[in-house]
């Protein structure tokens, strides 16, 4: 169950599959229960917004019992504990769920799946996912220098220090790159 749940989670951009071609392969999802716990609020657009996106999605079109709980950057371990009350997989977006060590293991039918960190040892019912996010803003670089019409490229960062200040520097590198792999014929700006 947490395998479809996070393949589920990760594949929702692209999937296009019926309900029944999904519950064909995965089984009756209706028994699952899911909370995402966000660290903020929903509404920004983002990150937050992203994953109860993909939550809504799974409730869609296969049928998971979704709970979404937002911590307003307070109360984080009680609303680790409030999810897996209420829910067999709890996932945990946001780096600030560091209790997750510490409460997980008196939840060992619940299984959690924290996004943006992991633990410092590994817990038995815990999935930690982390990414390099400087890739995707390396990427978004390249990409918006090569369909820039002006060779002006310009993005927007966070706060200081933070892993914008990685993706910012990134997102300058992605356009130099794709000049120099287009020739180079025209200067790209960064605002």
């Amino acid at each position: 169950m947490l395998l479809t749940a996070v393949l589920a989670l990760s594949l929702l951009a692209g999937c296009t599959k019926s309900q029944e071609d999904a519950q064909q392969q995965t089984g009756t999802s209706s028994d699952v229960s899911m909370a995402v716990v966000v660290a903020g609020t929903f509404g920004d657009r983002s990150f937050y917004d992203s994953s109860k996106e993909g939550a809504d999605r799974l409730a869609k079109d296969l049928g998971v019992q979704v709970k979404t709980i937002e911590c307003n950057n307070v109360d984080h371990t009680q609303q680790i504990r409030n999810a897996a009350d209420a829910a067999e997989i709890v996932v945990l977006v946001g780096w600030e769920f560091y209790d997750v060590e510490t409460v997980a293991p008196e939840y060992p039918d619940v299984h959690f799946i924290w996004v943006d960190n992991a633990t410092s040892a590994p817990v038995a019912n815990v999935l930690n996912i982390t990414y390099a996010q400087n890739e995707g803003s390396f990427l978004a670089g390249y990409i918006a220098a090569a369909v820039s019409e002006t060779g002006v490229v310009g993005a927007v960062g966070g706060r200081m220090p933070t892993p914008s200040t990685t993706s910012s520097s990134a997102t300058r590198r992605g356009p130099i790159c794709q000049q120099q792999h287009s020739g180079g014929d025209r200067l790209c700006q960064h605002l």
